[in-house]
């Protein structure tokens, strides 16, 4: 019996090692992907690895005002303007971080967020008391395509206590931060271009 489990926890072991280099052969394999990008830069990208091993990234080419959405399938582009809306979701609360028809800050759906952004920063960082653990840490892009109408990256799928959550929700609350400005100065152009469109000649 005792050779069984130290059979069985030397193959957990192996499995746990393999599966860890797998994990990081995928990463290093996208971040080169995202480098090679035809006729984009990636200025500002992340990558990771859901609960299933699936790749969800994001690249951000501030010049050329174009979005990189990777996944395991596919690297798709699309311009700043197919993107309308930032959620940032936390456990089962969600906060519209942006959105092309408000261009609201902080819209609030879930009553434990009430705040906004603020509320998830100081929520989470464990300074207050109602919220012990995340198990859910996730940003979702709604997009104006119905093929593929969202792409969300998730920076955390398992329980932890929420000061070691905290680094990955700024990490996430920066995303959320660029991506409003994405959003907002998106919807700046189309107004313009609309008043523009409007003027007599």
């Amino acid at each position: 019996m005792e050779v069984f489990l130290i059979c069985l926890g030397l193959a957990i072991f192996i499995w746990a090692v393999i599966r860890s280099v797998q994990r990081s052969d995928k990463l290093r394999l996208a971040n080169t992907a995202l480098s090679r990008l035809d006729g984009m830069v990636a200025h500002r990208k992340v990558i990771r690895l859901n609960a299933a091993g699936a790749l969800e990234g994001l690249a951000i080419d501030t010049e050329s005002r174009r979005l990189c959405l990777l996944t395991d399938e596919r690297r798709r582009i699309l311009p700043f303007e197919d993107l309308i809306a930032v959620d940032l979701l936390v456990d089962s609360d969600m906060v519209t971080v942006a959105s092309r028809t408000s261009q609201a800050v902080g819209a609030l759906v879930g009553g434990a967020l009430l705040g906004g952004m603020g509320a998830v920063i100081g929520g989470l960082t464990g300074t207050s008391t109602s919220r012990k653990k995340i198990s859910k840490l996730a940003l979702r892009l709604r997009l104006n395509n119905l093929q593929q109408p969202s792409h969300t990256i998730h920076f955390l799928q398992t329980a932890v206590p929420a000061a070691i959550a905290e680094p990955l929700l700024r990490e996430a609350t920066e995303w959320a931060d660029l991506l409003h400005v994405v959003v907002h100065q998106s919807g700046q152009a189309a107004a313009g271009e609309k008043t523009a469109g409007s003027m007599p000649g």
